[in-house]
């Protein structure tokens, strides 16, 4: 009986968080004069408090203007990036932006959901970002010879070839030719090895 109780509370609480979802678009998120569920899915608000659920939290919005949901769970979780508001979908228009991390975010709503798992991103700019530099060794390859001559990359690969190294550096703008050897390879005398990394 008492799990039936829950059960009911849970699906209770699903269906008005998705209605009053719904309805709260541009409006006040009060919900006044509910009886919450005695259940634990914690919200972190605008205003620092952690509220037990959103029944609760629907509630606390009817004597605070503009308190809104920063994410899911306890406010001391996780530092929490004034930018995130946990959107469930995102609506499909642009302008894109470009944040702190180097990716192109499709819109706002875009960037603030990815705000609300990493900390630190921000708006770098409006717009796309631009992409990585090119590696001036880059030379994409059609074929690469099967000629084993070792190349040593600055990311500690060895490359079979020349060939393949100026491949891979197509891929990575930052990958520079240490040594035309086998990474690793003793330089001069043994007792001065050289290792890239």
């Amino acid at each position: 009986m008492r799990l039936a109780l829950v059960v009911l509370g849970v699906a209770l609480l699903a269906i008005t968080d998705a209605v009053t979802e719904n309805k709260s678009m541009g409006k006040s998120l009060c919900r006044p004069s509910r009886t919450c569920p005695p259940i634990y899915a914690p919200i972190c608000a605008s205003d620092g408090e952690t509220y037990d659920n959103k029944c609760f939290f629907y509630n606390a919005a009817c004597n605070i203007p503009g308190l809104e949901i920063i994410h899911q769970g306890t406010c001391g979780e996780a530092p929490v990036n004034p930018l995130c508001r946990p959107y469930a979908i995102c609506p499909p228009f642009f302008p894109p932006l470009c944040g702190s991390d180097g990716r192109t975010y499709d819109n706002a709503c875009s960037l603030s959901m990815a705000a609300c798992v990493i900390p630190d991103l921000k708006v770098a700019h409006e717009g796309a970002c631009a992409p990585p530099p090119r590696n001036p060794l880059c030379k994409p390859a059609q074929i690469c010879p099967m000629k084993y001559d070792p190349v040593c990359g600055s990311d500690g690969s060895t490359y079979a070839n020349l060939c393949l190294f100026e491949d891979a550096a197509c891929y990575n703008p930052y990958l520079t030719k240490i040594a035309h050897k086998r990474c690793g390879q003793s330089f001069g005398n043994n007792h001065n090895r050289w290792m890239p990394f």
